[in-house]
């Protein structure tokens, strides 16, 4: 057993991103082809730079011919390719590269994110309709639809930016995009961008608000705490000892 584990040991390990794993199928690879990269990737993660073809068809369980088949197949689609190498000594030779394998994936990638991308964003664009026909009380007429559009694809408001200028408008009962759009047009020459951003803004303008409600109370309860001087007795009095004098 002890031997056994050492063995294992001395074997060592090889990687392969999980990426490769779940997408090889996307990049052209069959099953066995994805087997033999498995198989001669492990052969360069352990320093070999031209694996021994005839023992990988035994690992593989098939004939010299069939791995060399796959081989060529993985050289015409252009996922394995030779690429020249200098050892020590200087003495150049051959050596396997899956380096355009990983440009494809990475280009899969990259497209599958757009994709996801252009999901999301026509996920929020049909929320933002529904929401806006829904408080409006009739569909959207073309140019309308034409407006949102702009504001997200243009003007880069938020759905959810759009949709706080929605609920100003029906508090305000203003139920048109123009009078959403000098909201959005506001909000945009004081830097909002998000719906916590209006938030924060509208939480300041109340504070403001209170403190100078505050002050005010304040000035008014002073005056009514001062003594009352009645001035035109004052008057009345000098008029009075003028008279006697």
């Amino acid at each position: 057993m002890e031997q056994i584990f050492a063995q294992y040991i001395k074997e060592g390990q090889m990687t392969v991103s999980n990426m490769v794993l779940r997408n090889y199928s996307k990049l052209g690879l069959t099953s066995d082809e994805f087997i033999l990269f498995l198989q001669i990737s492990s052969c360069l993660q352990s320093g070999k730079d031209f694996p021994d073809l005839d023992e990988i068809g035994h690992r593989m369980g098939i004939k010299n011919t069939e791995v060399y088949d796959l081989v060529h197949q993985l050289l015409a689609k252009k996922l394995l390719t030779l690429v020249p190498v200098s050892d020590a000594s200087g003495k150049q030779h051959d050596r396997y590269s899956f380096e355009l394998l990983y440009r494809k994936l990475s280009a899969l990638l990259e497209k599958q994110g757009e994709t996801k991308k252009d999901i999301n964003e026509q996920m929020q664009r049909e929320q933002v309709y529904n929401q806006i026909e829904e408080e409006f009380g009739h569909p959207l007429s073309p140019i309308e639809m034409e407006t949102i559009d702009s504001w997200l694809k243009h003007d880069h408001y938020s759905a959810e930016l759009i949709s706080a200028a929605l609920r100003e408008a029906v508090l305000g009962r203003a139920y048109s995009l123009k009078y959403m759009d000098k909201v959005l047009l506001n909000w945009e020459k004081h830097n909002i961008k998000s719906a916590a951003d209006v938030e924060a803004l509208q939480s300041k303008r109340r504070k403001d608000q209170g403190d100078d409600d505050g002050q005010g109370q304040a000035k008014k309860r002073g005056q009514a705490n001062q003594p009352h001087i009645p001035l035109y007795q004052w008057s009345q009095r000098s008029d009075s000892k003028l008279k006697g004098k």
